[in-house]
C-alpha cells in the first residue's frame, strides 16, 4: 500500500511539471517493479488471481517506460542502471532475446559497471545451457576480473566445467581448483550450492576420468594441501566407481605405505584387494592378504558398512568363480580369503554364507576336522536364520 501511495503521489505531481525529470522517473519504474513482485507473493499466498494479472501489467508498464527513457535520453545519467534494468526485466517476463540483446548492449557500453558480473554471468548460463561453452567459458572468464564480486567462485566453477565440454581438461581442472580456492576464502554458499563442495567433488571425478593416477599424489598436494590424504581416499573411490581398478589400486597402495591409522589401513586394504579381485590378480590379492600381521581381533566401530560388504563379495566371488578349479593353490587361496573375512566378521549374521563355504571347501579337501568344525559352527551360530539343516 505505501509503495502504491508513493507511485500516486509521483503520478499525480507530474502534470504539474514543464518536463518529468528523468532520475524521478527511473526511480518511479522500479517502485513499479517492486509493488508487481509484491503483488505475485500476495497472489500466491492469498490465492488472489487478480493480484498477479495486476503485477504483469505493472510489470509491462515498467518494461515499456523504461525504454522509453532509454530511448529520449541517450545521455540520461543512469542510463546504464537503466539498461541493465530492462534486459532483467525482459528476462523475468520471458522474452529471451530482447533481453540478451539489451544486456549485451549493456556490456558493450558499461563493460566494467558494478551489474556487469551478473550480466555476463546471466549471458554465459545462457550460452551454457544452449550447449554453446565456447563462448559460454568467456563470459565466465570476464566475471573473474571483478574480484570483490560474489560470484567470483561460480564464475570459476561454470568456467571450469566449459573447458570440460570443450575436452580442454587442464584448464577445466584449474578453474575447479581456483573456485575451491576462493570458496574456502570467501565462504560462498546457499541451500542448495555449496561451491567448496561441489568443486572439490567435480575436480576428483574429473581428474579420475582424464589423468594419470601416478600423478595424483603430487597433484593433490599441491591443490589440497593437508587435505591431499582424503582427497586421494575419495579419488580411490571414484576411480573404483568408474571401473578403473588398476588406477585405484595405485591410489591405495600409496596410501597404505604413507603408514595411516589400522582402522585406516584395514579399509584401504581392503580396498586394494576388491581391486586385486576385480583384475582376476589372484597372487597379488593372496600376498596382500598373508603379509598383513593378524591382529586376531574382531572388527568393531565405524566403517564396516565399507569394509565387510567388500571382502565378502571376494570371498563368495571365488568361491563361485573357482567351483571347476579344484587344484591345491585354489584351495588355499579360499581358505586364505575365508579366514580372512570370518577373523574380522565371523560373529556378524552377514558372515553365514562364507563360514559355510569355507566348511564346505575344508570337506572337500578331506580335512574333517576343522570342516566339522567349521559347519557345527555354522549351524550353532545361524540355526535361527536356517530353514532347515545343511
Amino acid at each position: 500500500q505505501l509503495i502504491e501511495k508513493v507511485l500516486n503521489v509521483i503520478e499525480v505531481s507530474f502534470p504539474k511539471v514543464k518536463s518529468r525529470p528523468n532520475n524521478l522517473e527511473f526511480r518511479q519504474v522500479e517502485l513499479m517493479w517492486e509493488l508487481a513482485s509484491a503483488k505475485l507473493i500476495l497472489a500466491q499466498s492469498e490465492k488472489r488471481p487478480e493480484y498477479a494479472r495486476e503485477a504483469e501489467t505493472l510489470r509491462k508498464q515498467a518494461i515499456t517506460t523504461m525504454g522509453r527513457l532509454l530511448g529520449d535520453n541517450p545521455n540520461f545519467d543512469k542510463r546504464a542502471d537503466a539498461l541493465f534494468f530492462k534486459g532483467f526485466a525482459e528476462l523475468e517476463l520471458q522474452r529471451q532475446n530482447e533481453g540478451m540483446k539489451t544486456l549485451t548492449q549493456f556490456l558493450k557500453e558499461y563493460p566494467d559497471h558494478g551489474h556487469a558480473p551478473d550480466a555476463f554471468r546471466i549471458l554465459g548460463d545462457d550460452r551454457f545451457e544452449s550447449g554453446d561453452y565456447e563462448h559460454a567459458a568467456p563470459y565466465f572468464q570476464r566475471i573473474v576480473a571483478f574480484g570483490d564480486s560474489p560470484i567470483v567462485g561460480y564464475a570459476f566453477y561454470k568456467a571450469g566445467w566449459s573447458w570440460y565440454y570443450l575436452r580442454d581438461y587442464p584448464k577445466a581442472l584449474k578453474n575447479l581448483e581456483f573456485a575451491m580456492r576462493w570458496a574456502d576464502v570467501a565462504g560462498f554458499q546457499t541451500s542448495t550450492f555449496n561451491l567448496s563442495r561441489e568443486s572439490r567433488r567435480d575436480y576428483i571425478a574429473i581428474y579420475a576420468e582424464n589423468e594419470a593416477a601416478d600423478k595424483a599424489f603430487k597433484d593433490f598436494d599441491k591443490v589440497f594441501g593437508s587435505n591431499n590424504r582424503d582427497a586421494l581416499w575419495d579419488l580411490g573411490r571414484e576411480l573404483d566407481k568408474n571401473g578403473q581398478f588398476e588406477p585405484a589400486s595405485t591410489i591405495y597402495r600409496n596410501l597404505i605405505t604413507q603408514s595411516p591409522l589400522p582402522r585406516d589401513k584395514l579399509a584401504l586394504q581392503t580396498h586394494l584387494l576388491y581391486d586385486l579381485y576385480r583384475l582376476r590378480r589372484w597372487p597379488e590379492l593372496e600376498n596382500e592378504i598373508t603379509s598383513t600381521p593378524n591382529e586376531g581381533q574382531p572388527f568393531s566401530g565405524d566403517g564396516k558398512e565399507d569394509i565387510e560388504p567388500r571382502l565378502r563379495e571376494i570371498a563368495m566371488g571365488q568361491h563361485f568363480e573357482f567351483q571347476k578349479e579344484a587344484t591345491p593353490a585354489t584351495y588355499n587361496r579360499l581358505e586364505i580369503v575365508d579366514r580372512h573375512y570370518l577373523r574380522l566378521f565371523g560373529n556378524e549374521l552377514m558372515s553365514q554364507p562364507v563360514r559355510y563355504e569355507l566348511g564346505l571347501l575344508l570337506l572337500n579337501r578331506k580335512q574333517y576336522q576343522p570342516a566339522i568344525e567349521e559347519l557345527t559352527q555354522h549351524w550353532t551360530q545361524h540355526k535361527a536364520e536356517l530353514k532347515e539343516p545343511l
